[in-house]
């Protein structure tokens, strides 16, 4: 199974779907998420929620292979967002294009009133991107990626 393959499968059997909940591997961790198959792991792990920090690692036969930290969530000028229906949303447009988004390339999503897009420059092997929800053309969230393999 290739590194991509498995990170898909991952993601989508975790956050986004609700699967894959284990106890705070850190003091303050609000959340953290754990996949496994055929010699791969995947962790997530995150802080906060209106304004969060995480991380994403893949191991493969207990090594530390691939990475991606992740800083971001509601903006200041977003007063009066239900935040719970723009995870929903997030979490729904994660799962409808899981081989696609958060990782290199665009992404483009849009339902009812909202819309998903990430734009990720570079390869699975170093890569620098950005989410964005929007809520009737209005910014609800936003997050800034940075990831790349690991190596020795």
């Amino acid at each position: 199974m290739e590194m991509k393959d498995f990170l898909v499968i991952a993601r989508k059997n975790t956050w986004a779907s609700g699967g894959g909940k284990q106890s705070p591997a850190r003091a303050g961790s609000e959340g953290r998420f754990v996949f496994g198959k055929e010699g791969w792991r995947y962790e997530d792990e995150f802080f906060g929620s209106q304004r969060f920090q995480g991380q994403e690692l893949v191991y493969l036969n207990g090594r530390p292979v691939w990475g991606m930290v992740y800083y971001g969530g509601i903006p200041d000028q977003t007063e009066g967002v239900d935040s719970e229906k723009e995870f929903m949303f997030l979490k729904q447009a994660l799962v409808t294009y899981s081989d696609r988004a958060r990782f290199p390339g665009k992404v483009n999503f849009v339902k009812d009133n909202r819309t998903y897009l990430s734009d990720f420059i570079g390869s699975m092997d170093w890569f620098l991107g950005r989410e964005l929800v929007r809520l009737k053309g209005r910014t609800t969230h936003e997050v800034f990626f940075t990831a790349g393999k690991i190596e020795k």
